[in-house]
């Protein structure tokens, strides 16, 4: 659950996430209303990390994200956006330090009857607490 406030300060700072998208970058639940496409950000795992030598002091966490949109193109485009944001992604955020954010799934979730469509991206999250 603490990764996801990280998770979120990478994608509000990405420039190619911010040309795809209208709405918001929210925790959880998108706020009823909001404009699309936009995305939502969930925990769906983690714990410490351990090495033959014990505890390594980094966090591993599992982060989904659905970039939600009215076309499964536009979908598309915004998760391979976020895709690009993030996998890869090194550095210190918000005084935590990212070791290394890594993709782990991506697949999508299209229905021409549906209002939303979702390109869903799930990221495993190495990190440091700030001191």
């Amino acid at each position: 659950m603490e990764a996801l406030p990280i998770v979120r300060t990478i994608l509000l700072a990405a420039a190619g996430v911010t040309a795809k998208r209208t709405g918001g970058i929210h925790l959880n639940v998108a706020t009823q209303g909001d404009a699309l496409p936009n995305a939502v950000l969930m925990s769906v795992g983690g714990g410490e990390g351990l090495s033959h030598e014990g505890a390594d002091g980094l966090l591993h966490d599992r982060v989904r994200i659905w970039a939600r949109a009215k076309t499964a193109k536009e979908a598309d485009q915004l998760g391979t956006a976020i895709d690009k944001a993030l996998h890869g992604y090194s550095g210190t955020v918000s005084g935590a330090a990212v070791q290394l954010v890594e993709k782990v799934l991506t697949t999508s979730d299209h229905d021409d009857k549906a209002e939303v469509q979702r390109s869903i991206i799930d990221v495993r999250i190495h990190w440091r607490r700030a001191p």
